[in-house]
């Protein structure tokens, strides 16, 4: 019997980012650029947020808190200049 292959740390995390980033091309034709960068920087900043709360690494923790705020606010100005659009 062979065993089971290990998970390599940040597997889950980056399985996970791949099957959103699938999800946010997809959803792209009804997002702008601004929205979809914004969501992929807010996801990918949770997911080091996390991992640092994980790992208990303060520094990588709030690095993660920066980018996710840095990806929400580039998605609500996406989402703003959609509506100026409308």
């Amino acid at each position: 019997m062979s065993a089971a292959p290990a998970l390599q740390p940040g597997a889950f995390f980056t399985t996970r980012f791949h099957s959103i980033a699938i999800y946010l091309i997809i959803q792209e034709d009804a997002m702008n650029k601004d929205e979809v960068k914004g969501k992929a920087k807010d996801i990918a900043g949770g997911m080091q947020r996390q991992a640092g709360k994980l790992t208990g690494d303060r520094k990588t923790e709030g690095k993660g808190m920066a980018k996710q705020f840095e990806g929400k606010i580039q998605n609500a100005w996406g989402k703003a200049k959609d509506a100026a659009k409308s």
